[in-house]
């Protein structure tokens, strides 16, 4: 007799809970949209097997009980927190597919715990967050939106003088060195676009292959000196507060900062010291650690300058040079809360300099560096 046929069957790490009851004798399996009502794509493909529960909350306790029950799978976008004690609450759920590519609002160690597979969409959003990434750095080099505002508000333009007044502050692209954090889908995306219009591109990103920069025509590096720093990293327990007030020491001084990832990874009181000092020339943000983002706060509001915002397509805030601030906030704005492992839902950048002291990596906050991932959105 085959000895391997007498050894107890390993259990499997999803047999914590039991299987999913979908025969000719059983009911169809319930999958719950938990935030949101844009369910276009995927209800063609669900509901020939499965029906579908839209739950459009902002927490588990706006959750029917029968969802909370019964749910086998559950998608969601990114209004809603789940905490252990949330995942808790569903006595059937055996998978959660967040739609976009961070996980950062779930508890995934605890959901694995729990035998809940955790998914995402990695390519969610490329195209659209690499344009809108371009758009913001468009604006920040050639004032569009301050000149935009100047025609709008009925500003006459009577000599050159004037003319010159309205466009201080434009700069140069050609030449200037973009410095990209996170070389995933969305940060090469950004590279090829930024190529496109005479960008030096430069990257840094610990856990991509040597290699990958030859192919794309790209520089890989290890400092703060560029021109322009674009975040497209994940957030992390690692990473939160990567661009800081010791991480902005680092970078070249009147640098442009352009956030399109994650708001965590930025802090707001060590940017808004920048920008009042002139360390950071002005600020592109798309997204903030907490939103929707106050801008009458203190730190914000100091001080004076003729910088105004760019606002972020999401309802995002960009912050001036001198503290000013433009804001553009969707009609349907949802408030956002802390999320999961290590940030909130809303890369030291790196840039080829032969004249710039590369980063003391003893220090504490140089070991932020190291734990970057690429992309997100």
């Amino acid at each position: 007799m085959d000895k391997r046929k007498m050894l107890p069957k390993r259990a499997r790490m999803d047999s914590i809970r039991g299987p999913i009851a979908n025969g000719p004798l059983q009911s169809r399996p319930l999958v719950a949209l938990l935030d949101g009502r844009d369910c276009t794509v995927e209800m063609p493909i669900l509901k020939d097997v499965a029906t579908v529960a839209f739950c459009d909350a902002q927490s588990t306790s706006e959750i029917h009980e029968k969802v909370l029950n019964e749910a086998v799978g559950a998608l969601m976008w990114h209004t809603i927190i789940l905490t252990k004690e949330d995942l808790e609450k569903f006595k059937a759920l055996r998978i959660i597919v967040r739609i976009g590519s961070g996980v950062d609002n779930i508890d995934v160690k605890a959901a694995g715990e729990l035998g809940i597979a955790v998914c995402n969409v990695p390519g969610y959003g490329v195209e659209e967050v690499a344009d809108t990434t371009l758009c913001l750095v468009l604006n920040l080099y050639r004032r569009t939106y301050w000149l935009a505002n100047m025609v709008r508000e009925g500003k006459k333009f009577t000599g050159p003088e004037q003319v010159r007044e309205a466009a201080a502050g434009c700069a140069r692209i050609r030449g200037d060195t973009l410095g990209i954090v996170g070389l995933g889908r969305i940060g090469s995306a950004v590279a090829l676009r930024a190529k496109a219009f005479g960008f030096n591109v430069i990257f840094y990103d610990p856990y991509l292959p040597d290699g990958i920069e030859k192919s794309l025509g790209l520089t890989r590096v290890y400092t703060l000196q560029s021109d322009c720093v674009s975040l497209h990293c994940s957030l992390n327990e690692h990473n939160h507060h990567l661009i800081n007030e010791f991480t902005i020491k680092q970078m070249r001084p009147g640098a442009f900062l352009v956030n399109t990832a994650r708001g965590g990874l930025v802090d707001d009181e060590g940017l808004a010291a920048a920008l009042k000092q002139g360390r950071i020339r002005a600020a592109a943000l798309d997204v903030h650690e907490n939103e929707p983002f106050n801008v009458f706060q203190d730190y914000f509001l100091a001080g004076s300058g003729g910088g105004g915002g760019v606002g972020g397509v999401g309802g995002g805030v960009g912050v001036g040079v001198g503290g000013g601030v433009g804001v553009g906030v969707p009609a349907a704005a949802a408030p956002y809360s802390e999320g999961m492992n290590g940030g909130y839902y809303g890369g030291a950048q790196a840039a080829h300099s032969t004249t710039a002291p590369p980063i003391n990596t003893s220090d504490p906050a140089n070991h932020q560096m190291k734990q970057e991932s690429s992309d997100v959105h």
